[in-house]
């Protein structure tokens, strides 16, 4: 995967207060830098298997394709480094969130010839569940890697 420059706005928790950033960050895209309809994405600072519900670290993300705007307020800029990625097609609704990372780093990873990076997955949104009525997901995961 090549690197993707972002900007993001970070959350606490793995809960349903997701939707109101990400409303809040869309509306300041396209309020603050014109940024209208853009590629969603987020990074997994935590795994919800691990730590607390509370304690996760979300973080709502737009690849900038090559939009140029500076950090304001909440938002920030980064790059999600590029690199050999796992990556897996999922749709669900946000409870199988949990069932997705059992699958990849209890499940496949330990029997595959690679393992996971110190460094954070990354979701791409195909559809958002935070956004969506249903609470429905389609996404794809991406879990850095490399071999054993």
């Amino acid at each position: 995967m090549p690197q993707i420059q972002i900007a993001y706005m970070r959350h606490q928790g793995f809960d349903k207060t997701i939707k109101k950033m990400w409303q809040k960050f869309l509306f300041l895209l396209e309020e603050d830098f014109g940024i209208k309809n853009p590629s969603m994405m987020a990074v997994h600072h935590s795994n919800p298997n691990i730590i607390t519900l509370e304690d996760y670290r979300y973080v709502a993300c737009v690849d900038l394709k090559d939009k140029k705007i500076k950090p304001k307020g909440d938002i920030g800029l980064c790059n999600i480094k590029g690199g050999l990625y796992a990556t897996i097609r999922y749709q669900g609704i946000c409870e199988d969130a949990l069932t997705l990372y059992k699958k990849i780093y209890h499940q496949w990873l330990p029997s595959s010839e690679f393992e996971a990076l110190n460094a954070s997955a990354n979701v791409l949104y195909y559809k958002n569940n935070y956004l969506d009525p249903k609470d429905e997901f389609d996404i794809e995961f991406r879990v850095p890697i490399r071999y054993k």
